[in-house]
């Protein structure tokens, strides 16, 4: 009540980082160039009618802000030995991103790259990594952190594979194998399954293919198998019965 000026006192014991600022024409304020906390009490003098009085003290916290969420926005899946390229979406402020791999992952994974370049990930085998983002707090934010991904690294499968030649023929007379389907560069081979005839035989033609021979009627069972290449893994046919007659 009354007439006296009001001015302002940080407590004693509180942080050094805190001080008042301003006066009684433009007015007080309070700061803290650290987060933290300031306790200050107000003191308005006393006049003609009225004693000197003090408030109870009241506490600013001084915090950072809380960064928009942030999260690994590159792909998750690319083949063994060819990386990905790590980016991010959210986050706030201008803190530098970096990139961690996650303790106990797999020895062949690979984190590449800085803040100017970009950063990198990749496994020379098949397999997954995982990867979380910080980004790093400024004057205005504290700093943050992503949620793991995990970065497949994986051969794409093939299309189906299929014996295409022909399911008959005459004993001692072979066969000439060929298959359809299947993807990438693999050579292709054939087997016999196990517990066949014993007159069933693969024979290899000129280094360019494969033929099956029976020598006494039967069938003999077998299937193709392509093999892998830096694209796709290997695969294998589904059985198929040739009969000689």
């Amino acid at each position: 009540s009354g007439s006296g000026a009001v001015t302002y006192t940080l407590w004693s014991g509180g942080e050094s980082t805190c001080s008042i600022t301003g006066n009684a024409g433009s007015g007080y304020g309070v700061v803290d160039s650290v987060p933290g906390h300031c306790w200050v009490t107000a003191h308005k003098a006393g006049d003609g009618s009225y004693v000197d009085a003090s408030s109870a003290p009241s506490i600013f916290v001084f915090s950072q802000g809380v960064q928009a969420q942030l999260s690994i926005s590159s792909s998750t899946s690319s083949k063994p030995g060819s990386a990905v390229t790590l980016s991010t979406t959210g986050g706030s402020g201008s803190g530098a991103v970096t990139y961690t791999l996650w303790i106990g992952d797999e020895a062949t994974c690979s984190l590449t790259g800085n803040g100017g370049s970009g950063y990198k990930v990749n496994d020379s085998v098949q397999g997954h990594c995982w990867v979380s983002a910080h980004k790093a707090g400024d004057s205005t934010y504290d700093p943050t952190e992503s949620i793991a991904v995990s970065v497949l690294f994986a051969l794409a499968n093939q299309d189906t594979l299929s014996i295409s030649s022909s399911t008959s023929g005459t004993h001692g007379t072979p066969v000439l194998l060929s298959t359809s389907g299947g993807s990438g560069l693999g050579a292709v081979t054939y087997t016999l399954w196990s517990g066949d005839a014993p007159s069933c035989a693969i024979i290899p033609v000129g280094g360019s293919g494969y033929e099956l021979s029976d020598s006494a009627p039967g069938y003999c069972w077998l299937t193709a198998h392509k093999a892998s290449d830096v694209d796709y893994d290997a695969t294998i046919s589904a059985p198929v019965k040739v009969y000689f007659s």
